[in-house]
């Protein structure tokens, strides 16, 4: 199940970040941490977490492109 949900959650961030869609944002970002952390990824939980409060927050001039270091390969 969560190799078909992932890549809608990441368009889902992707696309909050590109509109400055700060709910949106923390919404997809807070979504997708849950899955993560239920499978116990938890480093990666970690990275979406600080989405969901850049999200929160509303400082998207903070948030990662896809191609950030601590997002590769997610």
């Amino acid at each position: 199940m969560f190799a078909v949900d992932y890549p809608g959650h990441l368009q889902q961030i992707d696309a909050a970040i590109a509109e400055g869609d700060a709910k949106q944002l923390a919404e997809a970002a807070h979504s997708f941490r849950g899955a993560l952390s239920i499978l116990h990824f938890n480093r990666a939980a970690q990275t979406f977490s600080e989405l969901e409060g850049l999200g929160i927050s509303g400082e998207l001039a903070e948030a990662p492109s896809r191609d950030c270091p601590s997002l590769a390969g997610i």
